[in-house]
């Protein structure tokens, strides 16, 4: 069906409103991200632990579901501040890789303040090496980038 579907309560949660309309945008923007969810199966936490808010995302290789808050056991957690958890969404892409553009002053920065709070703790992914597949689906579906 590929759709995104909130379940009861997810849309009246800013956060989980927030995600689901960036990811409802982004595949309306590149149809072609529905590929890589067509490959998603697994559920996936985000927690943003300034704003004291989660949601978790559940791939079923069709449709994504969004809750809010916690549910279930989660495959993978990327958890941190909100600004790092947004910053994850200008990830730029290229070939399909998340990766910048070396002459681009923006995609070079917006990839290195990703990296950063990867390095310097303020976004922690849980799950990354039993689910790696899923987490560059994930990066590539969540990008805001092609």
């Amino acid at each position: 069906m590929n759709h995104v579907v909130f379940e009861a309560g997810a849309s009246d949660h800013p956060f989980a409103a927030m995600l689901g309309e960036l990811l409802r945008q982004n595949l309306e923007t590149h149809p072609q991200k529905w590929r890589d969810v067509a490959k998603m199966n697994g559920r996936v936490a985000i927690v943003a632990d300034d704003a004291h808010v989660a949601a978790t995302l559940v791939f079923d290789g069709r449709d994504i579901r969004i809750s809010a808050g916690l549910c279930g056991a989660p495959d993978v957690t990327v958890r941190g501040s909100s600004d790092a958890i947004m910053a994850m969404n200008n990830v730029p892409l290229h070939g399909g890789w998340p990766v910048p553009n070396p002459r681009s002053e923006a995609e070079r920065e917006a990839f290195g303040a990703v990296v950063a709070a990867s390095s310097n703790g303020s976004v922690h992914t849980h799950g990354l090496f039993q689910h790696p597949m899923l987490v560059f689906r994930l990066t590539r579906v969540m990008s805001v980038y092609g």
